[in-house]
């Protein structure tokens, strides 16, 4: 089972060492989230780097809008997600952060989710190998409360990738997708003028998102941008409790995901190792999951819909009652 520690660095509000890691599951994430904390951090003088997982090249009601075009291939794509990384490297420029600092894994848009269940033990390692050489004193990531489906399994890979890489940064987290409950922990940065500016002309460089999206971005030019301290995770087993409700007659109509720092199971709700005490769950873990580290599971419908945002999307475990 997952259980969830305070790390001793969150009990300060300041940012610690040098290195700043931000991860950006798509282009435009960084800006939204956290425009004002990469100004303050290259304003202190600190080592920035900002991962970007994906290209954000599945985007394909803007694309068919700007480009007048009905049917979109594989090249496409490629040439809208070319279009949206050099959109992010000018909406840096605004901000006066150098484009070297963006590093892009090219992975899939909307297939985080998919590469956790089918790759996760070579994305993980990765993650970590380039965690353990970079050795970043912050970590920024998405929050694990994110109602997008990458930005979700994006904090269930860095999570993992931490605990491979053997790490503790300080680890914050963001959400732009749903909303996460503040606590007094929370690390603030208050952007005056200047800054909130900058943050908007950032915003607008993402010009390939502005047909249906300038007024959802803009909302996020606010006089503070607030992260959330995360925390880490050990496991053991062997039974787990399913935090989401859900009645046995169900079961046949989703599907659960567990991913371990090594590896993922998936199974229909139905045929999942479950046990019920009326609507609460609990999940009877692998062999191999138990004491395997940290634990997430998701509950997903695997039917596509046009709704992309999760309903109920990832958690970490905890003890079975």
């Amino acid at each position: 089972m997952a259980v969830y520690r305070d790390h001793p660095q969150h009990a300060s509000l300041r940012l610690h060492g040098e290195r700043l890691l931000l991860i950006s599951p798509h282009p435009d994430d960084e800006v939204l989230a956290a425009a004002g904390l990469l100004q303050q951090a290259c304003s202190q003088g600190r080592q920035v780097h900002i991962w970007q997982f994906s290209d954000g090249e599945t985007n394909p009601w803007p694309q068919r809008v700007q480009e007048r075009r009905l049917r979109i291939r594989a090249i496409d794509r490629a040439r809208w997600g070319a279009r949206r990384n050099n959109e992010a490297r000018a909406g840096l420029a605004e901000l006066q952060v150098p484009e070297v600092v963006l590093e892009c894994l090219h992975w899939e848009d909307m297939g985080l989710n998919a590469r956790i269940r089918t790759r996760l033990d070579e994305s993980v390692r990765l993650l970590a190998q380039r965690l353990q050489a970079l050795r970043p004193h912050v970590l920024v990531m998405p929050s694990l409360a994110d109602r997008h489906p990458d930005h979700s399994a994006t904090h269930v890979l860095m999570g993992l990738a931490l605990y491979r890489a053997g790490l503790l940064p300080q680890v914050l987290g963001y959400t732009l997708h749903g909303t996460a409950k503040e606590t007094p922990s929370a690390f603030t940065v208050r952007l005056d003028a200047r800054m909130r500016e900058a943050k908007r002309a950032a915003i607008m460089q993402h010009r390939s998102q502005m047909v249906f999206g300038q007024q959802r971005m803009l909302v996020h030019v606010r006089e503070r941008e607030t992260f959330m301290p995360v925390v880490t995770a050990t496991a053991c087993g062997p039974s787990v409790h399913i935090p989401w409700p859900m009645h046995r007659t169900m079961a046949g109509m989703v599907r659960l995901i567990l991913a371990s720092p090594t590896r993922s199971w998936t199974w229909r709700g139905s045929d999942a190792p479950l046990s019920w005490d009326r609507k609460d769950m609990t999940l009877h873990l692998p062999q191999a999951a138990i004491d395997a580290g940290p634990l997430y599971l998701r509950m997903e419908c695997p039917w596509r819909s046009a709704w992309i945002f999760d309903r109920w999307g990832w958690a970490p475990l905890t003890t079975a009652k």
